[in-house]
C-alpha cells in the first residue's frame, strides 16, 4: 500500500514544475519557437543548433531539466510504489550490495523527494556523459562540435519527453490498477526509442556521418555503462544468472 502522506507528492511536484515551465514558455518567445521547431522539424533544428543559431544555453538547460524531470517523476513513482515489493527489493539488493551502495539505496528510498532528485541527477548527468563521449569522437571525424553544443543536442533530443507530464502527474494514483504498470512500461519504451531516434538524427547532423555509424555509436553509448558495471563486479556471471532467474520467477513474488 502507498503511504497516504506521500501519495500526492508526485502530482504536486509535476503540477508546480509544469506551472514554472509554462510561465517560462509564455514569457520567452524564442523558447516557444524552439520547442515548436524541435518537435516539428528535428533535422533542421539540429542544423541550426550545429551552426549556433538562435539556440541559447538557458533554453537548452530548461528543456533538458524539465524533460528529464518528467521521466524522473514517473520512474520515482514506480520505485516508491514498489519499494516494499519483494522482487524489487531483491533485485536492488543484488545490484547495490556488490557496489557497496546498499546503505545509500535504503536512504534514498525513504523519501519520494530523494528518489526523484536522485533519478533526475542520474538522467541529466547521463546526458553530459553522452556528450562527453561524443566529444572524444571529434578526433575521428571532420567536424569539431563544441561540448556545449553536444550537451544542447542531448537536451533537445529529449524535448518530446515533456509530453509525459499527464502520466507523470497521475502515475502513482493509477498504479494500483492491474493493467497500468504494463502500459507505463510500454510508454517508456516508446519514448526511449523516440529519444534515441532524435539523438541519432542529431549525431548524424553534427558529425555528418552515415546512419549505420550512428547506430554503432548508439550501441556503444549504452554498452559502455554495462561493461563498466560488469568490470566493477569482477565479471561476476553468477550475478547475471541470478538476475535472469529473478526475472523468470517474477510471477512468484
Amino acid at each position: 500500500a502507498t503511504d497516504y502522506k506521500s501519495s500526492n507528492f508526485f502530482s504536486i511536484s509535476s503540477f508546480i514544475c509544469s506551472l514554472i515551465f509554462l510561465l517560462f514558455y509564455q514569457r520567452n518567445y524564442r523558447f516557444k519557437e524552439n520547442i515548436k521547431r524541435s518537435l516539428a522539424h528535428p533535422y533542421g533544428f539540429f542544423v541550426d543548433l550545429r551552426d549556433r543559431r538562435i539556440i541559447s544555453i538557458l533554453n537548452s538547460t530548461v528543456i533538458g531539466i524539465f524533460s528529464n524531470l518528467m521521466v524522473a517523476i514517473l520512474l520515482a513513482a514506480l520505485a516508491f510504489y514498489y519499494r516494499d515489493n519483494l522482487l524489487f527489493e531483491e533485485v536492488a539488493t543484488v545490484i547495490t550490495v556488490p557496489l557497496g551502495a546498499k546503505e545509500i539505496y535504503l536512504t534514498i528510498l525513504q523519501s519520494p523527494l530523494r528518489i526523484m532528485l536522485f533519478i533526475l541527477c542520474c538522467l541529466y548527468l547521463a546526458q553530459y556523459m553522452v556528450a562527453l563521449l561524443l566529444r572524444f569522437m571529434d578526433f575521428f571525424t571532420e567536424t569539431k562540435p563544441r561540448f556545449r553544443q553536444l550537451v544542447a543536442m542531448c537536451n533537445w533530443a529529449g524535448a518530446p519527453l515533456i509530453l509525459l507530464l499527464p502520466l507523470s502527474m497521475f502515475s502513482l494514483h493509477l498504479l494500483p490498477y492491474a493493467s497500468v504498470p504494463s502500459m507505463i512500461y510500454y510508454v517508456l519504451i516508446i519514448f526511449f526509442c523516440w529519444y534515441n531516434f532524435r539523438l541519432g538524427s542529431g549525431i548524424r547532423v553534427f558529425f555528418l556521418i552515415h546512419s549505420y555509424k550512428v547506430l554503432l555509436i548508439l550501441v556503444l553509448i549504452y554498452a559502455i555503462p554495462v561493461c563498466i558495471f560488469l568490470f566493477l563486479n569482477g565479471n561476476n556471471y553468477e550475478l547475471i544468472d541470478y538476475l535472469s532467474l529473478l526475472r523468470e520467477a517474477g510471477n512468484l513474488f
